[in-house]
């Protein structure tokens, strides 16, 4: 076997392992999960969310508290509004700089304080009539919008 051929197969076992190894660290982490409706991926270095979280079904509905703060996160992805039973969500201290146009309507909770967020999109004034507590101090916003009023509950 030429050495490109063994490096290409030690780089397809390596990969393959790696997969393997993710999937199940995931798995157990929504196994957990389900188990307390309470995922905490706080505090991991994590720079984006695991896309495998989305893809359990169960976790749709059964997950309640998402936590994700202290880590290296960029970006929310839309997906997260696939988790519909989700009430408290904690980003804060990352480096966010947008807030996920999907979130549940079921939130009660959203901390995205200390981020590098400059805007709020008014899609989520009106969708989050459930919010009972938001903590966006430490941000970059310079207004709020009038749409503000929605959150009823605050």
């Amino acid at each position: 076997m030429s050495s490109f051929s063994s490096f290409v197969s030690n780089v397809s076992n390596y990969w393959s392992n790696l997969t393997e190894t993710t999937s199940k660290y995931i798995d157990d982490l929504c196994n957990d999960a389900i188990t307390s409706h309470y995922l905490n991926l706080g505090n991991k270095k994590l720079t984006d969310i695991p896309e495998e979280l989305f893809e359990v079904k169960e976790l749709e509905t059964e997950l309640e508290v998402l936590l994700l703060n202290r880590n290296l996160l960029t970006k929310v992805p839309d997906e997260i509004g696939k988790l519909k039973g989700l009430k408290f969500l904690l980003l804060s201290y990352n480096k966010i700089t947008n807030i996920p146009n999907e979130l549940t309507t079921n939130l009660v909770a959203l901390d995205i304080s200390n981020n590098l967020i400059r805007e709020i999109p008014d899609s989520i004034f009106t969708k989050l009539t459930n919010l009972m507590y938001l903590n966006l101090t430490c941000n970059e916003l310079t207004e709020l919008s009038d749409n503000i009023q929605y959150f009823t509950k605050l």
